[in-house]
């Protein structure tokens, strides 16, 4: 792996109730970029995140971990947390380093607890947040029924950005809106037509996207209620105005498992979310006083945040390190 600098990185922490997806689908970012050969589990001993004794024996993650991935030139610092409230500890330690929070929600179990309490805590430190809608590979799932609990509970700000393509229950597909094209699992490299009967659907959610990002910038407003259509460049700007002020909350969807809508979603990360060079002045938190600011440069010497020490291998393991 490369040098990267600090413009060139995003560093994203996963959030949500335990056993909605987290570590599975960053280990299918993993393996979307070739950077392991499958996906593995925990319980069975073969999970590059969730690795630690206690992990395997229990068969959920326990430690956040620590997965860069490289895409399109950036370097992806992906933070992935426990889910269960008794290793909140982990998922704070987390939060205190991530720029940009991702929260997985299980399509068959819908928003829980664990969905509401990790957005709260991104929320609290003013994460530009997305969600994805995970496990639609899986038997009695449902998107529509997922993604409308997601409206009610975070509001008309949450707009679906990837749709599955299903056929008798099973996910075979899907249709990202902005590029208003589909891909097939059966055809993984070539776009097609978005199908006829997802349409309608797709053009609604774009006008709704075209709504958000008209309230984004006062010159995009004007321009939408003059009935004027938005240029590319104008909705990538829109877009990341909106998601870094909290007033868009992308959904992507897929299947971690046959790694559908992973690609779309890395990009969505990429393009959107903002860089650890945009971080304003960093303030260390103590009790007494604050002995340091620090400000990301390209040109700079570098700041590093350390993530945590392992307690577990303590003398074995140098400290995770965020640059």
């Amino acid at each position: 792996m490369r040098d990267y600098q600090s413009f060139e990185v995003r560093n994203v922490v996963t959030l949500g109730h335990s056993g909605s997806g987290k570590t599975t689908l960053v280990e299918s970012m993993l393996l979307h970029t070739k950077a392991i050969d499958r996906i593995g589990k925990a319980v069975d001993g073969n999970s590059v995140l969730d690795y630690d004794a206690e992990e395997v024996k229990r068969g959920v993650s326990v430690f956040t971990s620590l997965a860069p991935i490289e895409v399109r030139n950036t370097k992806i610092n992906m933070l992935d947390t426990p889910g269960y409230l008794d290793y909140v500890g982990e998922a704070t330690a987390g939060l205190a380093v991530a720029d940009n929070a991702l929260i997985v929600v299980s399509a068959k179990d819908g928003v829980q607890s664990g969905t509401l309490n990790g957005y709260k805590k991104a929320k609290e430190r003013k994460l530009p947040t997305i969600f994805f809608v995970s496990k639609l590979d899986e038997d009695n799932t449902s998107f529509d029924t997922t993604y409308n609990q997601l409206r009610e509970a975070f509001g008309k700000a949450v707009i679906a950005f990837e749709l599955p393509i299903m056929e008798e229950g099973h996910i075979v597909g899907s249709i990202n809106v902005l590029k208003n094209k589909a891909w097939f699992i059966n055809d993984r490299e070539n776009a097609k037509p978005v199908p006829e009967a997802y349409v309608s659907r797709v053009n609604e959610l774009k006008e709704q996207i075209s709504e958000a990002v008209a309230m984004a910038d006062d010159a995009l407003m004007e321009k939408f209620f003059e009935g004027e259509t938005f240029s590319d460049a104008e909705i990538l700007k829109g877009i990341r105005l909106g998601v870094r002020s909290g007033e868009i909350l992308p959904v992507y969807s897929g299947s971690a498992v046959k790694v559908i809508g992973v690609e779309r979603l890395l990009e969505l990360i990429v393009d959107y979310f903002p860089t650890y060079a945009e971080k304003e002045w960093l303030k260390p938190r103590m009790k007494k006083a604050i002995l340091f600011n620090f400000k990301p440069q390209k040109v700079k010497p570098s700041v590093l945040k350390c993530l945590k020490p392992s307690l577990t291998h303590l003398l074995e393991e140098f400290p995770s390190l965020k640059s």
